[in-house]
């Protein structure tokens, strides 16, 4: 791995639940990805596990927003009505 000069490297921990999302923190990650089903490649979780980990930790969360496993071919008008919720929590 080749970084930059003054590059920070972060630790990011990618999780479904919200028990991981409390125990990659306290194991040092510095970010979270928050997915749920992991089996399908992942998916955008639930509004009440984005409300619940965003409300507990102190390190940064991103959540996926996918609404299907499969492909990352997506529609607009599928996907567009959902996202703008996540971007007020």
């Amino acid at each position: 791995m080749h970084n930059l000069p003054n590059q920070k490297v972060v630790l990011e921990a990618c999780v479904e639940s919200f028990r991981q999302a409390i125990n990659a923190e306290k194991q040092g990650a510095g970010r979270i990805e928050l997915c749920d089903r992991l089996d399908l490649g992942g998916v955008t979780p639930s509004e009440e596990l984005i409300r619940s980990v965003k409300n507990r930790l102190v390190i940064p969360t991103r959540v996926m927003i996918r609404p299907r496993g499969g492909d990352f071919i997506l529609l607009f008008k599928r996907v567009g009505r959902d996202v703008p919720i996540y971007f007020t929590m």
